[in-house]
């Protein structure tokens, strides 16, 4: 028989690192959003969305920083802390930048 683990306990969050936290990752959105922009100039269109893609998953990361760093990381994945008051909006918007992402990803192997 396997014994039971017991339940996960969530760790609260620190408010200054998730406001330290969450200004990094809207900057790293933006940085990313300028380099978008750059490839547009360029005419490489499916980069584009590709880089679109990361950074609205960025943007979407702002809203909960701490779980989206820990969850990032790969020797951190049952370190999660509890959620921001907005984190299903971070998530939806992520959900919309992985979407963007993908068709970027298909669109630059696909038609090169």
């Amino acid at each position: 028989m396997i014994p039971k683990s017991a339940p996960r306990e969530l760790k609260p969050q620190s408010k200054m690192a998730e406001v330290i936290l969450g200004l990094a990752l809207l900057a790293g959105s933006f940085a990313l959003a300028a380099h978008a922009v750059s490839l547009y100039t360029q005419g490489k269109q499916y980069n584009v969305l590709e880089d679109a893609g990361f950074s609205i998953i960025v943007l979407g990361g702002s809203f909960d920083p701490v779980n989206f760093i820990w969850l990032c990381l790969p020797f951190t994945r049952n370190q999660v802390a509890v959620p921001a008051r907005f984190a299903t909006v971070g998530w939806i918007i992520g959900g919309i930048g992985v979407m963007f992402f993908v068709v970027g990803l298909i669109g630059k192997h696909w038609y090169p």
